[in-house]
């Protein structure tokens, strides 16, 4: 209550994609974030809580710039309809990649992400 946060969601720690390009423009532009009054940044995922701590811990993550929380039984995705089965690719069950701004527990932007590089930026864009 009361808070501006950005959220952004990768389908699992320690892929190449979550990794290389959807996490390192949030650290880089995390400063920029807070300058526009956001309280937190989130990053979200569908997994085990001690797997997405050390997953932020090899990144270099400062937790007192992003925070990590780990959806074990994919009750937030599903709620949402943003479950989806990536057994193909040996993953199971995860989230669609997607970023949202929320301010006072209202949902102000909300989108399905297909440019992992350039998410923080389009959610930077759209903080009030």
């Amino acid at each position: 209550k009361g808070k501006k946060v950005a959220v952004f969601g990768v389908p699992a720690p320690f892929t190449g994609v979550c990794t290389n390009a959807h996490y390192p423009p949030y650290k880089s532009l995390a400063d920029d974030f807070k300058k526009k009054g956001v309280d937190a940044i989130i990053c979200y995922s569908v997994a085990c809580p001690y797997a997405h701590f050390n997953w932020a811990k090899g990144m270099g993550n400062d937790f007192d710039k992003i925070s990590f929380l780990a959806d074990v039984d994919a009750d937030f995705a599903k709620e949402f309809k943003l479950d989806r089965d990536y057994s193909a690719v040996s993953l199971g069950l995860r989230a669609e990649r997607f970023s949202m701004f929320v301010d006072d527990g209202i949902v102000k932007s909300f989108q399905e992400v297909k440019d992992a590089s350039k998410d923080a930026e389009v959610l930077l864009g759209q903080v009030e």
